[in-house]
């Protein structure tokens, strides 16, 4: 399988077809190449791992409980379909349509039959580098009518450390999504007083203590030039922009089955972090026949 890159004086980025995914991110300190990833070491391990690791997620981020399914969207309503199932994009080769030295463009239909939809939808996934951004275009569009949530799933490890508990995470979010092990309802729950709030920025190691990050934080301002998720490590900075309202944030909470490149054991929980803008978990809306899905995530990445 090949790896194609896209480089400039800051960024280097590593892509691959399989679910048009990003295999690794490099920032360029003192000249060299330094990963900022948390990543399998070789594209067999990243293909079998089973973490999701940099994998484009859809065509519905985070599980679709069977009891909300509706038959006018799903021709399978007696099954949860987890990041839009097991035949979903993250496991779908995509093709290459467009490749500049600063942007790769892949495209793929999302064929509705194989994972319990109605619709077919054509997915267009995009990355660009300008400066030290990573841009991630999402464009989509249906023959019927569907539930569409696309995100991005690299997990981040700035310090290359073998776990993230050193590192420091900002989220401009006063409150999130309830969920539960069977359902995410409709509760809003507030963020004060509670360890998973991170208004005022602090180590991920207060949360990693005790039940760890897998929250859908919902963002107080989707502007994409408004900074709604920031991480610290190693004098290093990522903040992640959006016109997404929700970022789901999951620090690892269990072992992969493959070693990283940051941690060559297989006791690798909270080896990264992932930061996932997104549409809100339970309340996506309906997207029309023909009507064009249309969002955006950057990642910057600095040096402090």
């Amino acid at each position: 399988m090949k790896i194609y890159s896209l480089e400039n004086n800051n960024l280097k980025v590593e892509l691959i077809e399989y679910g048009a995914s990003i295999y690794n991110i490099y920032l360029k300190i003192n000249n060299q190449w330094q990963s900022v990833l948390s990543t399998p070491t070789n594209l067999d391990d990243f293909i079998k791992n089973d973490l999701n690791h940099g994998r484009t997620i859809g065509r519905t981020a985070g599980m679709l409980y069977k009891e909300t399914l509706d038959q006018s969207l799903f021709s399978k309503t007696d099954e949860n379909i987890m990041h839009g199932g097991k035949n979903g994009l993250a496991n779908n080769k995509f093709k290459i349509i467009n490749e500049t030295t600063s942007l790769i463009t892949f495209k793929t239909i999302d064929e509705g039959n194989k994972n319990g939809y109605i619709a077919n939808l054509e997915v267009e996934v995009s990355y660009k580098l300008n400066n030290d951004k990573l841009e991630i275009k999402y464009s989509a569009k249906a023959n019927n009518d569907t539930l569409v949530n696309l995100t991005s799933h690299p997990y981040f490890n700035l310090s290359q450390e073998k776990d993230i508990s050193n590192h420091l995470l900002y989220v401009k979010a006063n409150s999130y999504k309830k969920r539960s092990q069977t359902n995410i309802n409709g509760s809003i729950i507030s963020l004060e007083g509670d360890l998973a709030d991170f208004r005022q920025t602090k180590k991920v190691s207060s949360i990693l203590n005790s039940s760890g990050l897998d929250h859908v934080y919902l963002i107080q301002d989707n502007k994409e030039d408004i900074i709604q998720t920031t991480l610290k490590a190693n004098n290093i900075i990522l903040n992640v922009y959006s016109n997404y309202p929700a970022v789901v944030i999951y620090s690892q909470n269990r072992n992969g089955n493959i070693i990283f490149n940051n941690n060559q054991t297989l006791n690798n929980k909270h080896a990264g972090i992932a930061i996932e803008p997104q549409l809100i978990q339970g309340s996506i809306p309906i997207l029309k026949k023909d009507e064009i899905y249309n969002h955006i995530i950057i990642y910057e990445i600095k040096q402090l």
